[in-house]
């Protein structure tokens, strides 16, 4: 009973994660090329002061990139 609910509510946070990063994309798709430009930087600012406190992403584990992602969508969505 209790791997059939994980299981609904683990495809009930992919749906949501799935339409949060849709609209994402959506968004900066219709941004001007110039504020696509400062987004791309500022995502390249970030991960380099991650890495400069982390490691190498590529030598994070999974529940390290889960955390930071986790971190970067809710200051993000604060932000917006």
């Amino acid at each position: 009973m209790f791997s059939k609910l994980r299981q609904r509510w683990a495809e009930a946070r992919a749906d949501v994660a799935s339409k949060e990063a849709a609209d994402i994309l959506e968004r900066y798709a219709r941004m001007p090329r110039a504020d696509k430009d400062l987004v791309v930087r500022a995502f390249e600012a970030i991960l380099s002061e991650l890495e400069d406190q982390s490691g190498e992403l590529r030598r994070w584990s999974v529940d390290q990139k889960k955390q930071i992602a986790r971190y970067v969508m809710h200051s993000a969505k604060k932000d917006f």
